[in-house]
């Protein structure tokens, strides 16, 4: 079974008695949410930081030749993801436009 979302409704209509209470709780769960906040930017921190010193002790420990070699490989990586795959995306969803387009039957049920 899938997680679902739990909502938290906060009451504006408090009596006058229950808005110390209401308050308090308010506070403490608010308080809770920004301790977790806290917690899930210092653990993605660390991840980045242990990321990046990995990064730089694999670079410090390679020949030139062999760093020249992975510089290229990592510049063609990062040019494929970034204008290869949009592109080749673009290119199949503008194809099988063209393709369906003249289709009738198509045309009948988006015009319902």
């Amino acid at each position: 079974r899938l997680h679902h979302r739990d909502f938290v409704e906060i009451d504006g209509n408090a009596d006058v008695e229950d808005d110390d209470t209401h308050n308090l709780e308010w506070k403490g769960k608010l308080r809770l949410w920004q301790i977790q906040d806290r917690l899930i930017y210092f653990m993605c921190t660390l991840l980045l930081a242990f990321c990046i010193f990995f990064n730089v002790v694999f670079i410090a420990n390679v020949t030139v030749e062999d760093g020249i070699a992975w510089c290229i490989c990592v510049v063609t990586s990062m040019a494929q993801t970034v204008f290869g795959v949009p592109f080749l995306m673009s290119f199949v969803v503008f194809m099988g436009t063209l393709l369906v387009q003249p289709s009738m039957r198509v045309h009948r049920e988006s015009s319902q």
